[in-house]
């Protein structure tokens, strides 16, 4: 990230008087009739927006602005500026660089005083800010919850029965953005690739990515996909053997972050399915039977551990994710 404006050698960017062509002389002071032309460097190409200003060289008040737009080709002079009676007189070149939304990455001043003698200083500038987020995320399905938010970057997308693909229309903040989402890119504003949906949730990913503050700086969304859970297959309660689930258990809600005492290094479960005599449970990766206690899982204090749960009837399934981690306020339970 740039911490500092470069200075900018005076060949590179540079501002002249010039008289009009014909039987003129060059005088000192110049004439009524001369003309301020403004060069400048290729560099300045990179830049969404440049402003090129005159200014009173006391007041810094704007006495014409010269050029404000894109500089696609800086080596045609900006339209020249006849000073008139300002030719005597002492004045400020003020050129301006902004990037992305109107971030302001370059100012530099050259001031003519009195007798032609010319100065040159920059500015120095913060670093740019990454304009690396997203304004929407909208799925072609199902509800998004949280609400999105553009510094939120994780998300549950719950999908109604029967949905076997989706996709989702995405819309970056800053249009220089690069988006790519599993592996492909996506245009602002347009929806990504259909993906398949399965039984059981999936992970996928979204990156946005802002060059333009001189290096790639990404931003990585999270959507947890979870088809909807078949009707009746539920369960009724997840009960840990200590700590607080978030949020309460609800038999619709199929994500939970399990809270546990720092002083806690172990974990069990005890789930209660919707009918015992016809589902069969199964915690990560092994079964359980309904009423008996789950496996004891070794939770480092540094770790965030994931615990799948699946609940079974016949060839239907539903899920159930406990993330268990250390609650970093409690020492007891």
């Amino acid at each position: 990230m740039l911490t500092r404006i470069p200075r900018i050698p005076l060949f590179c960017l540079t501002a002249f008087l010039a008289l009009w062509l014909g039987s003129c002389q060059t005088t000192d002071p110049p004439p009524a009739d001369t003309v301020l032309w403004v060069k400048l460097n290729d560099t300045l190409s990179r830049y969404d927006l440049v402003v090129v200003q005159l200014l009173d060289a006391e007041t810094k008040a704007v006495i014409k602005t010269l050029w404000s737009e894109r500089l696609p080709d800086p080596q045609k002079n900006i339209p020249g500026y006849t000073l008139g009676s300002l030719a005597n007189k002492s004045f400020v070149v003020k050129i301006s660089g902004y990037k992305s939304l109107g971030q302001l990455a370059l100012e530099t001043l050259i001031t003519y005083e009195g007798g032609g003698k010319k100065s040159v200083s920059h500015t120095d500038l913060p670093p740019l800010r990454p304009i690396n987020g997203l304004l929407g995320i909208v799925p072609s399905a199902g509800k998004i919850t949280p609400a999105f938010a553009r510094d939120t970057l994780n998300y549950k997308v719950t999908l109604p029965s029967g949905v076997t693909s989706l996709s989702f229309a995405l819309q970056a903040e800053s249009p220089n953005a690069n988006i790519s989402f599993e592996g492909e890119t996506v245009v602002s504003g347009g929806s990504t690739i259909p993906i398949n949906i399965g039984d059981t949730p999936d992970t996928v990913k979204v990156l946005v990515t802002d060059i333009s503050t001189g290096s790639a700086v990404t931003r990585i969304y999270t959507l947890v996909l979870f088809p909807t859970l078949p009707p009746g297959l539920f369960l009724t309660s997840i009960k840990p053997s200590y700590g607080s689930l978030y949020p309460d258990f609800n038999s619709d809600t199929q994500i939970y972050t399990l809270y546990i005492p720092k002083a806690i290094d172990t974990v069990s479960f005890f789930l209660t399915p919707a009918d015992p005599q016809t589902m069969t449970m199964v915690i990560d990766h092994k079964a359980i039977f309904p009423g008996a206690k789950s496996q004891l899982f070794h939770i480092d204090p540094t770790s965030v551990y994931p615990i799948p749960m699946e609940l079974h009837r016949g060839a239907a399934m539903s899920f159930y994710q406990v993330t268990v981690t250390h609650d970093s306020t409690s020492s007891t339970h």
